[in-house]
């Protein structure tokens, strides 16, 4: 009766070890694979991480190899810009600007409304038609608007007008909407400059005509 208790208990003693080695096991082989597959997604992110830089700098060279060619393809091209002023700021900016004697390029055919919300996609389409290479509008501060919330409807109009243009195939640079106050003639003076080196870059309008500009 001993032996068979012993025996049983041998038995049972083996089983447990038998068990405990093969769940032992198991929780190795999981925990290895587990790693193996944590290392493989880290491989995966540093190897989509680099090819999203490389593609970034690519994309980055090829544009300003483009920018530099039409520079260069075009040294004498002098663009002609419209700017539509806002009465109670912008136009008041630009005046500012000629005041402290800012240097301005000469590109630049200012069209004064009473408010940047006046203006419409029939204005900026003929603009572009009678010869225009690039179009301005510009008005007060979001909240500093004259007549309260007209920049706001001024906002909408242009998110419209870009993508209307886009669609044409008029590049996004070629029409610019900002913010200017009656006392930012010196930020008035470097937007102007800013934009006549973005147009320059980009070359004639695809719309441009003989017009009167």
């Amino acid at each position: 009766m001993t032996d068979a208790n012993t025996n049983a208990t041998a038995t049972v003693n083996a089983t447990a070890n038998a068990t405990a080695n093969a769940t032992a096991n198991a929780t190795a082989n999981a925990n290895a694979n587990a790693t193996a597959n944590a290392n493989a997604t880290a491989n995966a992110t540093a190897n989509a991480n680099a090819t999203a830089t490389a593609t970034s700098n690519a994309a980055a060279d090829t544009n300003a190899k483009v920018l530099s060619k039409s520079c260069s393809a075009n040294p004498d091209f002098d663009p002609k810009i419209v700017m539509f002023c806002c009465n109670w700021c912008s136009y008041a900016g630009a005046d500012g600007a000629g005041i402290a004697r800012f240097q301005q390029p000469t590109n630049i055919r200012v069209v004064r409304v009473m408010c940047s919300s006046r203006v419409d996609a029939v204005h900026i389409y003929t603009a572009f038609l009678e010869g225009a290479d690039g179009v301005l509008i510009t008005g007060c501060h979001i909240g500093d608007c004259h007549y309260v919330n007209g920049n706001d409807k001024t906002l909408v109009k242009y998110k419209f007008i870009k993508s209307m243009l886009s669609e044409m195939g008029i590049e996004d640079d070629r029409l610019m909407l900002r913010w200017i106050s009656a006392s930012e003639g010196q930020q008035f003076s470097e937007f102007v400059r800013e934009m006549v080196e973005k147009i320059k870059a980009l070359g004639p309008s695809p719309l441009r005509r003989d017009g009167v500009i």
